[in-house]
């Protein structure tokens, strides 16, 4: 090897980001939440985000989410309040995925949020099952937590605060 090349700086590609890192936030967590529970669920996301966004003063910040009833949507909900970037990780195509909505309100809820996320991305279903998945569609929710997951800085995993009904 040159002994030049060794101390000379990289080249650095352009980015649309500029020089700032992303901060990625991926959120899970139940779709059942309690009413009684929301004010307490929403103080605490709200207060997780703040923090993120003390710590990550100079980053963009962005949210993967499924998007799906309950803790997926209060975190996408909070999250482009405060003026992050979110990213719908869909567990299957929107056709499929729109079947697990069981209310035209919660429908039009979810289309709502789909319009100001950033970026869409639907992932193909499964051609297998993991040997602990008994039908495809968890394999698919379980699939997309997994895409989530390996691009994630951090993982909030709303269903350790709270208990289902």
């Amino acid at each position: 090897m040159d002994p030049d090349t060794t101390s000379r700086p990289l080249p650095l590609k352009s980015s649309p980001l500029g020089d700032a890192i992303p901060v990625i936030v991926g959120v899970t967590g139940h779709r059942d939440l309690l009413e009684n529970d929301l004010p307490m669920i929403r103080g605490k996301v709200s207060a997780a985000l703040e923090s993120l966004e003390r710590l990550t003063r100079n980053s963009p910040r962005m949210l993967l989410s499924a998007l799906a009833e309950g803790a997926d949507q209060l975190v996408a909900e909070a999250a482009l309040e405060r003026g992050w970037q979110v990213v719908a990780v869909l567990p299957m195509p929107l056709d499929d995925f729109m079947a697990d909505f069981a209310t035209e309100a919660a429908k039009r809820q979810f289309r709502g949020l789909l319009e100001r996320c950033v970026d869409v991305k639907a992932l193909d279903p499964s051609p297998r099952l993991d040997h602990d998945i008994s039908n495809h569609r968890d394999q698919q929710y379980g699939d997309a937590r997994k895409a989530a997951n390996e691009r994630l800085g951090v993982l909030a995993d709303l269903a350790k605060e709270k208990q289902c009904k």
